[in-house]
């Protein structure tokens, strides 16, 4: 495409400008050639180039200008209660694709029928939400496939809270109109429901899921990302969504794991899988490998994929280049035949291509680094100009943008931005109107919204003389019909191959495991319309590898095989896992028998001359063991009150803090706030670790607080300054900002989360950026700053304090029982809130500032605080 001309494909349905233009004018556009497009994510095959020969290019070279009419954004909801993701699929068989979103606020796995073009517009609309799950705990990602290969797709989700991961299965509801054989409506499908079913409750904060067909069998298998356990881990789909009780580790230590994707990256027609992981800024790929397996119906042996050695992983970065490393997807980006890797990584807000050679070695190409803290990327053909675009969703800056591939080989790249709204989480892509382009799907975590993006291109209904679609504009998977002027999805029994004018509907083999060719797959899995007429699943072999080994038990809490206890065997009785158990390891725990004491072996006993001294040692080496884990006790539990760290000379800064409301939170809810108090209590406690101040006490929800200054000015009578005492206190701020709080807080008197600077606008049109302020338990602060005195406060000892779990207020600056008086002193910020005194010691008033949360009153930006959860 021309490198001077910018197509912008999207706009949002209130007509504001996705370039920021307050006019809302468009430039001029070279739409380019509309090509094949290649292969969707997950394909490996030859390098393929743009066809600028297209029909359709020819055919539009007069009209360009009516090719490009503005976009619409359609809101399909505004109640998905904390959005974090969406993705398309037809659920109803339909031929039209609709939208499962999973959203944390309100633990909800929901989906929404598309209803099918508007006749005014052409757009589709969407049914209102349609519940799917309300008890998946702070859902967190889902996605699709024919998990029990009966044609329907199903949905798989994973929630962090409660460590579950699900999937729901899509039963459709077939009319029969029992009083009329002849109604043409008899079996068509008139409704779908999902039944829940739990994999396993061992994904400890599950935060990435996705599918693919590792073993090359047919069905597909799950893969989990999760954050909780640092784990890659897989699930093997034994039969038809009946899945192996225990997991099989790929990684152990992908620390903070956010993201995983299987795609082939060495090309030996393996499915190898990807991931990203934010707390050790790392990106890394892991290879599928083959191993022998004994077929125990023939007694043969073959060699099966699906197998990774979690000794093998093979780090692409792991510093600077991809910090805070967070999503990824594989795609064929440069056009050379191999998967390439687009990574977005919101420690330097940069979204990247990492260019595969065809085996397992990247090179970074950096595609935009001002990505405010994105969280999401997605890879397509937006433009239908035969390359791979790139699309994202930023969440400080609550940017969707997409990224042009200029050049057609990821070395040139023109960034769009297509909406602003609140909190970006989540961009993925179908083609929601039919009309054979891709459109954009976007999730904002604040505006609890899900939207689509329809994509304007030549292959637009309206652009094409009034026609529905064109046969140009054909994507694999449907055929050209010239009955119905439109392009048909395949039907069961048949799948896609090919796209545009190639693409045609092919029958689905019959003795085959996959569909296609192992060179030019079409997919990670076998299409739901070849479910039960392909594939090779053998559920008696797999279940016979699904079994703990020798001397090893399932760990029933992490859903793992562990050694047996110390002074335990459990000897191979040489039988194989029966059918029967599927579903209940504890039947085939019975069968094959438990880890048991292992039998006594008998030895002539020791002389005394060697028992005695032995015995001695034994007994000094257990009581230095048993000092050394004392004092290792003593100093993590008492850290914050190690005596090195109080302040006994100089400038003294002591820091108080009260939890506002706290007496109507524990009348509202006492399990929550108790929980929420343990996440405040630890929070605290681990700044004052932090900063090596000196926990002086702790009465209910408040703690005083004391930390060392710097002497300087600080001569008796003198002010003094404590820069370290005001950094502690918003700190402790920023901290408890971005606590992971119960959700159920939210609901409770003084603890929502509020935001500032809410749909306003600069004079000049410019969407000011919001900025979170408020979240979770209010809690206010005092500061006092003054000169370590040896003479008793004339405060009783016995005088009762003002903080209780029960109690409201605390003043940081009134009557205090203190190890020693204060002299008046200021602090280099001041404020007028709390700031007087009646200790008579003291002789004047103290200088005190009271913070609000997320307020930054020493400058510490407050981007620099840590989001683990999100």
């Amino acid at each position: 495409m021309d490198a001077e001309a910018e197509t912008l494909l999207f706009d949002d349905v209130d007509g504001s400008s996705a370039a920021g233009d307050a006019s809302n004018e468009r430039e001029a556009a070279d739409v380019g050639s509309l090509a094949e497009p290649i292969a969707p994510e997950g394909e490996t095959g030859p390098a393929r180039t743009p066809d600028t020969t297209s029909p359709l290019v020819l055919a539009q070279a007069d009209a360009a200008a009516s090719l490009l009419t503005s976009a619409i954004r359609a809101v399909v909801t505004n109640q998905a209660m904390g959005a974090r993701c969406a993705v398309a699929a037809d659920f109803d068989s339909d031929g039209r694709m609709d939208l499962v979103s999973a959203s944390s606020n309100d633990n909800a796995v929901s989906w929404y029928k598309n209803l099918g073009n508007d006749s005014t517009s052409g757009r589709p609309t969407f049914s209102i939400k349609k519940p799917i799950s309300w008890s998946s705990n702070g859902s967190r990602i889902v996605t699709v496939a024919d998990i029990d290969q009966d044609g329907h797709i199903d949905v798989i989700g994973a929630s962090y809270y409660d460590n579950s991961l699900r999937w729901f299965r899509n039963v459709p509801q077939i009319y029969n109109n029992e009083d009329d054989p002849n109604d043409p409506k008899n079996g068509s499908v008139e409704g779908i429901k999902f039944e829940e079913n739990l994999i396993s409750d061992a994904v400890n904060e599950g935060q990435g899921v996705t599918v693919a067909d590792l073993d090359n069998d047919g069905d597909p298998d799950i893969i989990t990302a999760s954050s909780g356990d640092n784990t890659i881990a897989v699930f093997k789909n034994i039969d038809k969504g009946t899945f192996c009780e225990i997991k099989e580790v790929v990684d152990s230590n992908a620390k903070g794991a956010r993201t995983v994707v299987a795609a082939d990256l060495n090309g030996d027609g393996l499915l190898d899988l990807a991931s990203a992981s934010k707390d050790d800024d790392t990106v890394a790929w892991y290879p599928n490998t083959m191993r022998n397996v004994v077929n125990h119906s023939t007694g043969a042996t073959h060699r099966v994929g699906g197998y990774f050695d979690p000794s093998v992983k093979n780090v692409i970065s792991n510093g600077t280049e991809s910090t805070g490393a967070y999503s990824l997807v594989a795609a064929d980006v440069d056009l050379d035949g191999d998967q390439d890797l687009v990574v977005a990584s919101n420690g330097n807000d940069h979204v990247s291509l990492w260019r595969n050679d065809g085996k397992g070695n990247f090179e970074k190409t950096l595609i935009y680094d001002n990505a405010d803290f994105v969280l999401s990327v997605t890879a397509l053909d937006i433009d239908r100009d035969g390359d791979i675009d790139v699309a994202s969703a930023s969440f400080y800056d609550g940017h969707i943008n997409w990224y042009e591939n200029v050049d057609g080989q990821g070395y040139e790249w023109k960034n769009h931005t297509v909406y602003v709204g609140i909190q970006g989480h989540y961009v993925s892509h179908g083609d929601m109107d039919g009309d054979g382009d891709e459109d954009l799907i976007a999730a904002m975590h604040a505006e609890n919204t899900v939207s689509v993006y329809f994509a304007q291109t030549p292959c637009d209904d309206s652009a094409i003389s009034g026609k529905i679609s064109r046969p140009e504009c054909c994507h694999e998977g449907s055929q050209w019909d010239a009955d119905t002027g439109r392009c048909l999805p395949c039907k069961v029994g048949f799948y896609g191959v090919g796209s545009g004018l190639a693409a045609e509907c092919v029958a689905c083999p019959t003795n085959a495991c996959t569909v296609g060719d192992s060179e030019n797959s079409n997919s990670n899995l076998l299409p739901a319309t070849c479910s039960g007429i392909a594939g090779c699943a053998d559920p008696v072999e797999s279940i016979a590898q699904c079994s703990c080994g020798v001397d090893q038990f399932r760990d029933n809490d992490y859903d793992v095989c562990a050694l047996c206890p110390q002074g335990q065997i459990r000897p191979d009785l040489g039988i194989s896992r029966p059918m029967n158990t599927l579903g209940n390891y504890s039947l085939w725990e019975d069968m094959q028998g438990t880890c048991r004491i292992k039998p006594a072996t008998v030895v002539s006993p020791l002389p005394l001359y060697i028992i005695i001294p032995v015995s001695v040692i034994v007994a000094l080496l257990i009581f230095v063991m048993i000092y050394v884990i004392y004092r290792m006790n003593q100093t993590i539990k008492y850290r914050t009150r190690d005596v090195n760290n109080a302040p006994t000379t100089g400038l003294v800064g002591l820091l108080f803090t009260d939890v506002e409301g706290s007496t109507a939170l524990w009348d509202e809810d006492k399990t929550t706030m108790s929980a929420a108090l343990d996440i405040h209590h630890d929070v605290i406690r681990k700044v004052i670790d932090r900063y090596s101040a000196y926990e002086v006490k702790t009465i209910g929800d408040s703690f005083m607080i004391a930390v060392k200054c710097p002497d300087t000015g600080a001569e008796e009578g003198n002010k003094g300054s404590c820069d370290k005492l005001l950094h502690l206190a918003n700190d402790i701020q920023q901290d408890l900002l971005h606590a992971e709080w119960p959700v159920e807080l939210a609901n409770m008197p003084t603890a929502c989360t509020e935001f500032t600077n809410v749909n306003r606008f600069e004079k000049n049109g410019d969407r000011v950026e919001p900025k979170l302020t408020f979240r979770g338990l209010r809690v206010r602060i005092g500061v006092h700053v003054g000169v370590h005195s040896d003479r008793l406060s004339k405060t009783p000892s016995s005088a009762p304090s003002s903080a209780s779990p029960g109690g409201d207020e605390l003043s940081a600056s009134g009557n205090h029982r203190q190890p020693a008086s204060l002299r008046r002193s200021s602090l280099s910020s001041k404020s007028s809130q709390n700031s007087s005194t009646n200790d008579e010691d003291v002789g004047d008033t103290l200088d005190s500032i009271s913070y609000l949360a997320g307020s930054d009153a020493t400058g510490v930006k407050a981007r620099e605080a840590s989001m683990k959860s999100r």
